[in-house]
């Protein structure tokens, strides 16, 4: 029983921390697309290579964290092309799942796991 409060506990605290991480991604592409980081000191870049690295990290682990929910090992690296994968196949419980995770994605990023 702790182990599961344990596991709960440190997976929803990598959810959260991803998700943060996915907000300052997504606004440093904005940032990005719209030119703002081409004249940027190169601690700025710094700073945001290593959130981009960060993030990408932290989607990493939930996404290895998420097997346990899923009920199985995944098959990407990332958790959005997992989502994406599973809202098109895999069983009911991992479609619904998938149609959750992809829907609060797309909320923040237009079309983030596809239509």
């Amino acid at each position: 029983m702790v182990s599961l409060l344990l596991y709960l506990a440190v997976t929803l605290q990598v959810f959260f921390a991803t998700f943060v991480f996915l907000c300052a991604v997504l606004k440093l592409r904005d940032a990005r697309d719209a030119g703002a980081l081409r004249d940027a000191p190169r601690i700025v870049l710094g700073m945001a290579y290593t959130t981009l690295f960060i993030g990408l990290l932290m989607d990493v682990i939930l996404n290895i964290l998420l097997s346990v929910v899923l009920l199985e090992l995944p098959q990407e690296w990332l958790t959005t092309d997992r989502m994406i994968r599973l809202k098109h196949g895999g069983n009911d419980w991992q479609r619904a799942c998938a149609r959750w995770m992809c829907k609060q994605l797309n909320a923040l990023d237009d079309n983030h796991c596809g239509k």
